[in-house]
């Protein structure tokens, strides 16, 4: 039995079309960056985090970033999001004193 194939891409296949190893992608879940399930002895990741797990791919294999770097990268990005949501939030407040 197979997860339903309209939310879930084996990572076999990642790996095939990503041309990466299988032991990157079993690092980054080692490493909580990305979710993987497991069904009948096979992987699966989510469509939703593929693009994420592109840009994980981006930063090991083309900037040599190792997995830790990515964590922090990642940790940094959210913060970065989280200030500038933080920062129109704030704008939006203050245009109703203006």
């Amino acid at each position: 039995m197979e997860p339903d194939e309209e939310m879930y891409t084996p990572v076999t296949r990642i790996c095939e079309e990503y041309n990466v190893e299988p032991d990157f992608i079993l690092e980054l879940y080692e490493f909580g960056l990305i979710d993987l399930t497991e069904l009948d002895d096979q992987k699966y990741i989510r469509h939703q985090t593929i693009g994420e797990l592109e840009r994980m791919i981006h930063l090991r294999y083309e900037l040599d970033i190792n997995v830790a770097g990515i964590e922090a990268i990642g940790h940094l990005l959210n913060r970065v999001e989280s200030l500038q949501q933080e920062v129109i939030s704030l704008r939006n407040q203050l245009q109703r004193w203006l």
